[in-house]
Parts: structure tokens; sequence; C-alpha cells
């Protein structure tokens, strides 16, 4: 079955810094000190399943490891995962 991608707009610098500071420089989801450069910037809400929105306030500062896990979870179900 062939599934269109979907296209991401790059997230500018100045939002990234933004998000990284949301949480002094840790994931939000298992609090582990990220580096800058390590940093995924996650949607909250996923924007091919559930339509959320592409802006600041849907995006947390996320590890790799839990950017992966949670994929397109919504918050609370991957919260009882952890």
């Amino acid at each position: 079955m062939w599934v269109p991608e979907l296209k991401r707009n790059a997230i500018p610098k100045r939002i990234r810094i933004k998000v990284y500071e949301k949480y002094n420089g840790h994931c939000a989801y298992c609090g582990c000190e990220l580096d800058y450069k390590d940093m995924q910037v996650d949607h909250i809400e996923s924007l091919y399943w559930y339509g959320g929105a592409d802006e600041i306030s849907n995006y947390m500062p996320s590890c790799r490891m839990c950017n992966f896990y949670k994929s397109t979870m919504p918050l609370e179900e991957f919260r009882e995962q952890l």
C-alpha cells in the first residue's frame, strides 16, 4: 500500500532554541540532559494522525529514544508507557 510522505517544514533555529529552553535543556519526557545538537523537536499532537499544529505550543524537546518510542502516540498514552 502506498502511503504519501508528509512534507515537513524545517523548524527555524530561533524556535528550536525556545523549545530547548522550555525544559532547561532536558528531555520533556524522561528528563535526561540534552545537548542542543542532540535534541529532537517532538510534536505533542502528531501532525499526521491528529492534525496537531506546527507551532511552538505543540513542540517539546525530546531525546532520540523518547521521540522514537512516542512516535504518534497521544501524550497521555505515552506517559502510561513510561
